[in-house]
């Protein structure tokens, strides 16, 4: 129905890749919820009331039903939803301007790009293409609005979930138009997709995904069914519990970053990284390994599956800052632990991730205390922190009431919050990359209209 109306092209590019792959894998295809429609809604226009949620889902799905079936031009329907945008939009702009102050200064550390001209105007975005180790990989770019290049300039990282890319993760989570107007520079890899099922199954490889079993056993109970070609050409090939990629994505991660950097004027000691779902799973993996390369981290929605709960690499006196985002009612990837409703196992946030990082990191007190933000209050937001960090170290935990989705309309102002005040703390560790880079293309790559955020 809201392709009738044409609404919202990554939720009907999802339901259609759904469809498809219920259809290849002989299933018959399932009746989407309204629920989860709502959430999808929601994902790509910002966060509303649970009721005005409903009643926008309600009308999209009757207005839908309605012009299809009689033909009908329907033009007060996109009226209607535009206001609804406007609406919403002003909520998060009445959001982004009480929220930002100048975080701590840190002088910058320029990269080899500055001074160089920029593959992008400033204020737009474009596709690219690399091959990391033999293999193939593409991600996108925007460059801020603001973007000089002869001064220094924030770089985030933003990771899609399961069944996403790159494209998508731009559309639906506001950090484009917000580096925009923040001044910074943002990177959307698109996650691999080397499975024989139709559609888009963009995946990371972290955190347990695809290394069961793991030290504490299986990290799932049931037998599923996602044998990526990575994970089939290794020795041993699939286990029953595997759901992604098995090529390097850390490797992939630390080339993007060598290679933006070579090309625009980025401040080395503000890289940051964010994900959501698979790609908040992920954020993990570049803490065990990659930590040397950001400042801060922001899970989402996503966290280590049991038996690997691994401490933060912080080699040479590396520092790194965490902040989580995650529903209290999410039961695809729960952040109390155990046993999610599609059967794969995952570790406590609070009980389990927190105190492994705050000990690798030097925090001092085990209890955690209130971790208080502008954002309090947003849909009974509330974070936690691990006490007795080192000055400009902070390990935290945010909770908020809501389910397996990532509240734009708020969220991503708190992230950038958040990463503004966390600039690098502690020395650089300068490491020799551990991948090769045959190819870079720096044109921008013919423009793909398939945009997906999470399943």
């Amino acid at each position: 129905p809201c392709c009738a109306v044409q609404f919202n092209t990554v939720v009907c590019l999802e339901m259609r890749n759904t469809y498809k792959s219920q259809v290849h894998q002989g299933q018959p295809p399932k009746t989407i919820e309204p629920p989860q429609r709502a959430v999808s809604v929601s994902k790509a226009v910002g966060t509303l009331t649970k009721a005005n949620e409903q009643k926008i889902y309600l009308y999209l799905f009757i207005m839908g039903y309605f012009c299809k079936r009689t033909g009908a031009s329907c033009w007060f329907a996109p009226l209607a939803i535009l206001l609804a945008l406007i609406a919403v939009q002003s909520r998060a702009g009445a959001l982004h301007n009480k929220s930002f102050a100048p975080g701590p200064h840190v002088a910058a550390v320029p990269m080899p790009g500055c001074g160089q001209a920029s593959p992008l105007a400033p204020g737009s975005s474009g596709s690219f293409a690399l091959t990391v180790d033999g293999v193939a990989r593409t991600f996108r770019l925007h460059v801020g609005a603001k973007y000089d290049n002869a001064r220094p300039t924030p770089l985030v990282l933003a990771y899609h979930g399961w069944h996403g890319n790159g494209l998508g993760t731009e559309l639906v989570s506001r950090l484009s138009p917000l580096a925009d107007a923040e001044d910074f520079v943002v990177a959307y890899p698109d996650g691999m997709d080397d499975i024989d099922k139709l559609g888009i199954w963009g995946s990371w490889n972290g955190a347990g995904t695809s290394n069961s079993p793991g030290p504490d056993g299986p990290t799932c109970t049931v037998e599923q069914d996602y044998c990526y070609t990575s994970c089939a050409q290794r020795s041993g090939g699939c286990h029953r519990c595997d759901w992604t990629t098995c090529v390097d994505d850390v490797a992939f991660t630390e080339a993007v970053i060598d290679e933006i950097e070579n090309k625009l004027c980025i401040d080395d000691n503000r890289v940051y990284g964010w994900g959501f779902s698979n790609g908040g799973q992920f954020m993990y993996e570049l803490g065990f390994r990659l930590a040397h390369r950001f400042a801060a981290l922001a899970p989402g929605g996503g966290h280590p599956h049991n038996g690997f709960n691994k401490k933060p690499d912080t080699t040479k006196g590396v520092k790194i800052s965490v902040m989580n985002f995650h529903g209290v009612r999410d039961d695809v990837c729960p952040p109390e632990g155990g046993e999610s409703k599609d059967g794969w196992y995952y570790i406590s946030i609070e009980k389990e991730a927190l105190p492994v990082w705050g000990d690798a990191l030097g925090c001092r007190e085990r209890a955690l205390t209130p971790y208080p933000t502008p954002f309090d209050g947003e849909s009974d937001l509330r974070c936690s922190e691990v006490g007795g960090c080192d000055a400009g170290v902070n390990v935290v935990a945010c909770l908020w009431d809501g389910a397996h989705t990532w509240p734009a309309a708020w969220a991503t102002d708190m992230l950038w919050w958040f990463f503004e005040r966390h600039p690098r703390v502690g020395p650089r560790d300068v490491r020799r990359p551990t991948y090769n880079v045959s190819v870079m293309e720096w044109t921008p790559r013919a423009e793909h209209h398939n945009a997906t955020f999470v399943q």
